[in-house]
């Protein structure tokens, strides 16, 4: 791909398009720049990853989902409920984190 400056780039799509398969690339020097998530990010950073942010991270709105007509919000999840999320320490699971600890000062 051109762009409007004198720069080719080459667009290389990691197996299964994980973030941990991207940064493994970064990290094993297969490719130079990275596109991942904020929580990645912050993430790789707080473990001591030298990354440099290159774009502005962008916030992103998830949004909880049930099956009963009782659950309208947080404080209506019963203290046996369960929780599903798509990945232990990804984006949703994290944010749910952090609103569960400001919702209920529990982690």
């Amino acid at each position: 791909m051109t762009f409007l400056i004198d720069v080719s780039a080459e667009y290389i799509n990691t197996s299964g398009g994980r973030a941990a398969d991207a940064r493994d690339a970064l990290i094993s020097g297969n490719v130079d720049i990275i596109s991942y998530g904020t929580i990645n990010f912050i993430t790789y950073m707080e473990n001591g990853m030298p990354l440099r942010l290159l774009g502005k991270p962008i916030a992103t709105q998830y949004k909880l989902y049930s099956n009963s007509t009782k659950i309208n919000s947080m404080q209506d999840i019963p203290a046996n409920g369960k929780i599903s999320v798509s990945s232990i320490g990804g984006g949703v699971d994290l944010s749910l984190r952090f609103a569960a600890k400001k919702e209920f000062n529990n982690p």
